[in-house]
């Protein structure tokens, strides 16, 4: 599974070959459900202060279904980063890749599904601008994550 996520980075997101190299350590860090579940755990409730007056606040909240879209420049992995804490807290997840590279994400659901994560627990949403839309404003729908350009983010 690790080489045709690497060959698919390369040719459709642009990953250079330095990119994929080492790429079988990457996604294992990226897709371990463990780590965020215990990373969850660990810090939430915490409130930690950041350079600029910024800070992070994490709690475990189950809200229900939860809408990742993604960008193009990192498909595999922004997708792993918004789904997999995002179930680990006990939500479920919608993820809408970029029109640009639509295949990674379907790589990884079928990762997912080969873990043993129950069916329907991460779903992939394929589509533009439009499917995008509808997903934030979906009524069943309880957060949206969202990595993209200023002027989506705006929209969405």
């Amino acid at each position: 599974m690790i080489l045709p996520i690497g060959k698919l980075l390369f040719l459709h997101a642009g990953v250079g070959l330095d990119g994929v190299a080492g790429l079988k350590k990457k996604i294992a860090k990226n897709v371990n459900i463990y780590t965020y579940l215990k990373m969850v755990f660990i810090y939430s409730g915490q409130h930690i202060q950041l350079p600029g007056g910024s800070f992070a606040y994490t709690r475990r909240e189950p809200l229900g279904v939860c809408v990742g879209i993604g960008a193009w420049n990192y498909p595999f992995q922004i997708a792993a980063w918004k789904s997999a804490p995002a179930m680990a807290c006990g939500n479920a997840m919608v993820f809408k890749p970029s029109p640009m590279t639509p295949v990674t994400v379907v790589m990884l659901a079928e990762i997912y599904k080969e873990a043993g994560v129950p069916d329907g627990l991460f779903n992939v949403v394929q589509g533009g601008a439009e499917t995008g839309g509808l997903l934030c404003h979906h009524p069943m729908v309880a957060k949206v994550s969202f990595t993209g350009s200023v002027p989506t983010g705006k929209k969405v």
